[in-house]
Parts: C-alpha cells; sequence; structure tokens
C-alpha cells in the first residue's frame, strides 16, 4: 500500500504538463519547415494562377482563391491554348488550398515561431523606439491595405495620392537624418558605417527628389 508521500510523487509524475505540451504545439506550428513548405507551396499557387489568366479574369481568380478554404484546379487550365492548341482534352484536376488558406496558415506559423522563440533583447529607451517604429509601420501598412481596398479607389483614394508622395518625401528625409544621428551614436565601427551610408543614401534620394520638385512626382498610376 502506498504512504500519501508516495501517491503525491506518482500524482505528480503522471500529471500532464499543460505548459510543456503548450511549447511543444508552438515549436511545431511555428516550425521552419512549415515556413519553407507554406513558401513553396504559395509559389506553386502562384505560378497556378498565372496559367489560369490565359483564361480567366484576374478579379474572377481573385474570387476563386479566396471565396473558399480549397481551391479546386483543372489540369486543362493550366495548359496555355497559345503553347498547346492541340492539347486542350485535358481532364481532371486538383484539389490545394486556397490563396486566403495558405496565407492565414503563414499568419498563424509566424506568429507561433514568434511566440516561442522570440525574445526582447532591449529595455528602456531603445525599447520604446523600437515599438513607436513598429507602430508606426504598422498604422502606415494598415493605410495603405484600407486605402487599396476601397470602391474606385483610383479616383477617389482615402489619402490623396500627392499627398501620400509628400509623406514617403518625408519620410526618406526623416530616414536619412537618422542615419547620419545613428552613424554618430551607435556603438562599434560597423554599425557606424552601415547606419551613416545608409542614412546619407536615403538623404542623396531625399535632396534629388526635393531639387527636381513637381517633375519627380511618379503620377497617380504609379503610386
Amino acid at each position: 500500500m502506498l504512504l500519501p508521500e508516495s501517491r503525491r510523487t506518482l500524482s505528480e509524475s503522471t500529471a500532464f504538463d499543460w505548459r510543456t505540451a503548450a511549447r511543444g504545439v508552438l515549436a511545431a506550428v511555428g516550425s521552419l519547415r512549415l515556413t519553407v513548405f507554406l513558401l513553396s507551396l504559395g509559389l506553386v499557387l502562384i505560378l497556378f494562377v498565372s496559367l489560369q489568366q490565359t483564361r480567366h479574369d484576374i478579379y474572377q481568380l481573385k474570387q476563386l482563391h479566396f471565396g473558399s478554404a480549397l481551391v479546386y484546379i483543372p489540369f486543362q487550365e493550366l495548359i496555355i491554348p497559345a503553347w498547346f492548341p492541340n492539347t486542350q482534352s485535358v481532364g481532371g484536376g486538383l484539389m490545394m488550398p486556397s490563396g486566403a488558406s495558405i496565407l492565414l496558415a503563414m499568419l498563424v506559423n509566424l506568429v507561433c515561431a514568434h511566440v516561442s522563440r522570440f525574445r526582447i533583447q532591449v529595455g528602456g529607451r531603445r525599447l520604446l523606439i523600437g515599438l513607436v517604429v513598429l507602430a508606426a509601420g504598422a498604422v502606415f501598412t494598415l493605410v495603405v491595405i484600407v486605402n487599396g481596398n476601397r470602391p474606385g479607389f483610383q479616383e477617389s483614394p482615402l489619402v490623396p495620392w500627392l499627398t501620400q508622395w509628400k509623406i514617403l518625401q518625408a519620410g526618406l528625409g526623416l530616414a536619412g537624418c537618422a542615419g547620419v544621428v545613428g552613424a554618430f551614436l551607435a556603438s562599434g565601427k560597423t554599425r557606424k558605417v552601415f547606419s551613416g551610408i545608409t542614412g546619407a543614401l536615403f538623404m542623396a534620394v531625399f535632396v534629388l527628389l526635393m531639387w527636381l520638385g513637381d517633375a519627380s512626382y511618379i503620377g497617380d498610376d504609379a503610386m
């Protein structure tokens, strides 16, 4: 018969460790092998969609590949008519994850990889500056996405194209100044040189755009 102390020891040894299990799941879902597989699958899907554009409009393909979790691709649509005019009666097809599913899986993989392996290396002012830059990048990315998904966005963007161009120019100037300042404040010769060269390049582009004035604007379509 087991004593109370022995029972407690046995119970602790056989108890399910949720923390260890969670780490294992995060490590598996966030593995680099899964990242490479998803990237390869995405490249294959891009190739298939490019071949399908010989038969379908890009908006039809967007609805097809982002409207469901799985997508069926007929083999016939992968054979370009102009290249193989006598081979246009191929049957069958394949089912594969849609673009939306691949993107969602890549996002989950990225988040799990950061949760399981990412470690904050700095603190204090450097951490605060990094968080501010990260937040600014997230906001800018969100604005670009929202701006590009509005109906008739080419004619009436959320932020006028010329305003976006001026914001881009200001960003180049600020990045150039930051690089030059960083060349003096950075620790280590390599960091100083890298920061200085990067800042000088940004500043050179900024000065060139300012010198060209309105002639430097690349146009609404390019924006």
